[in-house]
């Protein structure tokens, strides 16, 4: 046999494996009355996983997502449309009432009361350092300082539709709406439609590959690759055209809809469905620990291992060559003691990744030489680094990318 032909046949031996082992890898339903209510938003923070119910408040799992148990004393408030996370603080914004803050990882919630509040249905939420930025029904954007006692709400601007999804990208602040996609300097109150034609009602915002994604009610999954001036359809594969969320992980993005959840590894390029063993079909929301996929659903919350479908999904050889240069979010953030980095490089280049507390000082050197155009991937471990926020920067001549991440010990 030629080399050649060993080569094939070892692949195609490898595969079959691969498929054989996983044949019974499927998504399962979490047992339990607290996870039977599903989850509107999920949470990994640290160690711990949370969730976010309508009706039901705060739910956390500390097994992994294997069991849930109620997480919600003080939250006079218990319609969670959204959670994020700050060092110990917890942030939960309600339909209602507001915010919600607990330091203690879950065990109380506080309301921050703010009579200049002219919203109080928060249904969006993301963190730019110690700020959240919270998105509500009827188009406000407000902004609390974390690192603030006092912690006032400021409002920021009024965009005149239901703000979905607050994204950070870079130096940008993407919402979605009823309308299309805004963006936003985050310091700024005046935000812009890049693309005047691109008016669906966007329900949620991810980046995956470098692309910044959008998914649509009823038009399916939208893709640019130039920071919104201009997008494209990208749903082929995917069975239904509305995507209530979007999840990316490591470059790859799950897509759930009224149909099940679709995963593309190649940048939206192609989509498969991961729906083995899910006996619901609408899926409201996704989300991720370093191992397992989470989707909340009318019917509970359910859970797959990540290695099982990114496995399942083959990438193309040659599928698509980076549009750009680009850095991801680090994956998982906030993470103990190590994540993984991601960027892509439109071609040969000398490139340098190095890790900066807040003084700017340099704690890490993670790449530094010549690398091959494609995507790259790299380990941070940040044992003997202390808890706090750091930032991280790829540069390659005049080209300089940066991205926030937390340490959490």
């Amino acid at each position: 046999m030629s080399r050649c032909g060993k080569g094939r046949w070892l692949l195609a031996f490898l595969l079959l494996s691969a498929a054989f082992i996983r044949a019974d890898a499927q998504w399962k339903q979490v047992p339990g009355k607290t996870a039977a209510m599903g989850a509107s938003c999920f949470l990994s923070s640290g160690a711990t996983l949370f969730a976010g119910q309508l009706g039901e408040g705060v739910i956390q799992s500390t097994d992994g997502g294997a069991t849930w148990q109620v997480a919600d004393s003080g939250l006079t408030n218990r319609d969670v449309y959204a959670l994020t996370a700050y060092g110990p603080n917890l942030v939960a914004g309600t339909f209602g009432d507001g915010l919600f803050i607990s330091s203690n990882g879950g065990t109380s919630w506080s309301a921050v009361v703010d009579t200049l509040l002219l919203d109080p249905d928060v249904i969006s939420l993301t963190l730019i350092g110690s700020v959240v930025y919270a998105g509500t029904f009827f188009g406000y954007v407000f902004t609390t300082d974390l690192s603030d006692t006092a912690l006032q709400s400021v409002p920021l601007s009024y965009l005149g539709d239901p703000v979905y999804t607050l994204l950070d990208v870079d130096t940008s602040l993407f919402a979605s709406t009823y309308d299309g996609v805004l963006v936003s300097n985050p310091a700024s109150a005046i935000w812009q439609q890049k693309d005047s034609s691109f008016t669906p009602v966007v329900y949620c915002l991810d980046t995956c590959l470098g692309f910044l994604f959008a998914g649509t009610a009823g038009q399916g999954v939208f893709r640019s690759s130039d920071g919104g001036l201009s997008w494209d359809a990208v749903d082929s594969g995917v069975a239904d055209p509305n995507i209530n969320a979007l999840v990316s992980v490591s470059g790859n993005l799950f897509a759930g809809t009224n149909e099940g959840v679709f995963l593309t590894s190649n940048g939206g390029v192609s989509w498969s469905a991961v729906n083995t063993g899910l006996t619901t079909s609408i899926v409201y929301s996704l989300g991720a620990s370093a191992t397992t996929l989470f989707l909340g659903s009318n019917v509970g919350i359910w859970s797959r291992p990540l290695s099982d479908m990114i496995v399942l999904a083959v990438r193309p050889p040659g599928a698509m060559q980076p549009a750009r240069f680009s850095l991801e979010q680090n994956y998982p953030n906030p993470f103990n003691p190590t994540t993984t980095i991601r960027y892509s490089l439109p071609h040969r280049a000398d490139v340098s990744l190095s890790v900066y507390n807040i003084l700017g000082q340099e704690v890490a050197r993670l790449v530094s030489g010549n690398e091959e155009s494609g995507e790259h991937q790299v380990r941070f471990d940040a044992t003997g680094i202390a808890s706090g926020v750091y930032f991280y920067r790829l540069q390659s001549g005049p080209l300089s990318l940066t991205k926030k991440l937390v340490v959490i010990h």
